[in-house]
């Protein structure tokens, strides 16, 4: 992300709801996710478009509405990005040796 994302101001502020949420993703088994990665899908998918006159109620809402089904999806993509990005050699980078 270029720049640092409006509502980063409100990280300490929200930190005991996240940590609750990474409780509750805790208790179904994702023992695993941390405050750090719900931090990252909050600012990089939910908060996606900021809202100029947002509320602290609005923004802790956010937080624990997150589904974990949803959370697991947005990993999936990234992990999928990442893959894509760090690519290593396929067959073609092999085609010298075998001739």
């Amino acid at each position: 992300m270029n720049g640092t994302h409006p509502y980063a101001q409100y990280r300490q502020t929200l930190n005991l709801a996240i940590r609750s949420k990474c409780n509750e993703f805790s208790i179904f088994g994702y023992n695993d996710v941390t405050d750090d990665q719900i931090w990252d899908y909050l600012l990089l998918k939910k908060w996606k478009k900021d809202k100029e006159d947002v509320h602290l109620h609005q923004l802790i809402n956010d937080v624990l509405s997150v589904k974990i089904g949803e959370f697991m999806h947005f990993k999936t993509i990234e992990a999928f990005k990442y893959s894509q990005e760090n690519k290593g050699p396929d067959f073609e980078s092999f085609k010298d040796l075998f001739k």
